[in-house]
Order: C-alpha cells, then structure tokens, then sequence
C-alpha cells in the first residue's frame, strides 16, 4: 500500500510539472508540446481562431484517451492503468487553468523553460512505468511488436506537429515548437530513458526459488547456468535476462528480497535478435 501511495504521488507531482509547463510557458506564447497532447493544443487553437472556445484538458483527454483502450488491450493493462492515472491527473490540471501566466515576451525563452518542464514532468511519471500520453503507449506496441525505435515513431508523430504548427500558424511558430521537443528529448535522456533494453546478469545461490519467482512475477523469460564461486567454491546460479529499464528496477527488489547478497549487474543493449513481446509492470 506504501509502494503504490507513493507511486501515485509522484505521478501527480510529474503530471503536476508537465501540466504548468504546457499552461506557464507553451500555450501563451502559442508553441506546442509533441504526441497527441501536442495535436489537442493544436485543435484548440484552431478552433479558438474561428471563435470556439474549448476547455483544453477535456480536448487532451479525448485525444489521448482511444489510444489507451487499444493499449490496454494490446500493451500492458498496469501500464495503462498508471498512465490513465496521468493522463486523467495531467488533463484536470490542464482544464481548470491553475497556474499563472508568466509575464515572458520572448518564445526562445518559453520554449527553452517550458521543453525543461514537460521533459522533467514526463520523467518523473516515465520513473513509475507510466507514461503522460497516447503516443507513449502506441509507440511501445509498436516497439513490442514490430521492434521498431520509439523514439523514430515519436519523430514521426512529433513532426505531424511541427508541420501542422508551420501550415496554421506561421513557420516562427513550428521552429520554436521544434526547439521544445529537442528540450524535452534532452531531459528525459538525462533523467530517465523508458523503454531501453537492458540486460541484468544475477549471480545467487538461491538459484530455484529466484527462478520461480522470476517466471511468476515477470513475463520474460531468461538463460540459467551452473556456476561455482572463485572463493567459495559454492554452487551458484547464474541469470541472464533482457528486460526494459524500467523494469530493472522491481527485478532487483524481488531478487534482494529472497537474497540479499545476489551479485547484480545491468549494462545497455544496443542489438539483439530473438523474442521479446512482453511487458510486466510490478
């Protein structure tokens, strides 16, 4: 109950910072933010031209909401679950308009603060495997199933964005919306990349109880082999897995809990060939 109190607050908090950069900096100097929020912003703008006035975080809501349904079926439901959690959070933020606009003339600036608080914000969510958008969760099936990039699905989806942005308004505008994403992409790189494969080697004496846990809790599967310790001389077990960074991290604690002296290393994956469709949030 601990665990999941505070995965909520810090979804909050992460929704929090990406809601008042979209409300402090992007929207009044008229820039963008990427994925489907990004085309909500959009729409509205649009629509605020020909003199209708739409509540912003209803409009990001319904744009982002199908995309979770096809990923609740299709992806992770807990990942859908906590990233609903976000969205619905992010959206309530966004609609009541409760932060203040900052008295800033200069779109560099906006784009420059404002790329710094949806790249923490959407950091801070990403930390908890959850995700502030739809285009998060069509660009993990997309990874899962065909093994595609999902920073090159981002990129196509963002300059969608950056095009709409241009055609509308005016190419000033789509530039610095370009610099926003490259803010944002900057951030989320230094404070937490989702999604990236990582490998973990477990060495444990405890090699049967730690599999089977493994199996239950986790949906990848992993190589064991027989292995003596150089000083000891004892028998030991040796794991070799690929997981996603975000889940590195309840994989260590579930192995700590039943052996807290295991011997644990991660290093980053940067090819591999073989299966690997699941995705298991704790």
């Amino acid at each position: 109950m601990e665990f999941e109190a505070k995965r909520l607050f810090y979804i909050f908090i992460g929704a929090l910072t990406y809601a008042a950069g979209i409300q402090m900096f992007i929207v009044p100097q008229g820039l963008y933010t990427g994925g489907l929020t990004g085309y909500g912003v959009l729409f509205v703008n649009w629509m605020a031209r020909n003199d209708i006035v739409l509540n912003l975080g209803v409009v990001v809501f319904l744009f982002n909401f199908p995309a979770y349904v096809f990923g609740y079926f299709n992806v992770s439901k807990k990942f859908v679950f906590y990233s609903l959690i976000g969205l619905t959070m992010q959206s309530l933020l966004l609609g009541f308009d409760l932060f203040p606009t900052l008295p800033i003339s200069d779109p560099l600036t906006a784009a420059i603060f404002g790329g710094l608080f949806l790249g923490a914000g959407f950091a801070i969510v990403l930390r908890q495997g959850a995700a502030l958008g739809g285009l998060s969760v069509i660009s993990q099936f997309i990874n899962i199933r065909y093994q595609t990039s999902i920073g090159y699905v981002n990129l196509i989806a963002n300059a969608g964005v950056i095009v709409l942005s241009a055609l509308l308004f005016s190419p000033m505008i789509a530039l610095y919306t370009l610099l926003v994403f490259v803010m944002v992409s900057v951030v989320v790189d230094r404070l937490y990349t989702a999604y990236r494969r990582v490998k973990m080697e477990i060495i444990t004496e405890h090699g049967d109880a730690i599999k089977a846990m493994l199996l239950e809790k986790f949906a990848h599967g992993m190589t064991v082999v027989d292995a003596k310790g150089g000083y000891t001389g004892n028998n030991k077990s040796l794991f070799f897995m690929i997981v996603y960074s975000h889940e590195a991290y309840y994989i260590k604690q579930a192995i700590v809990s039943l052996d807290p002296k295991a011997y644990i290393t991660r290093e980053d994956v940067y090819m591999m060939n073989g299966s690997f469709k699941h995705v298991q949030l704790p």
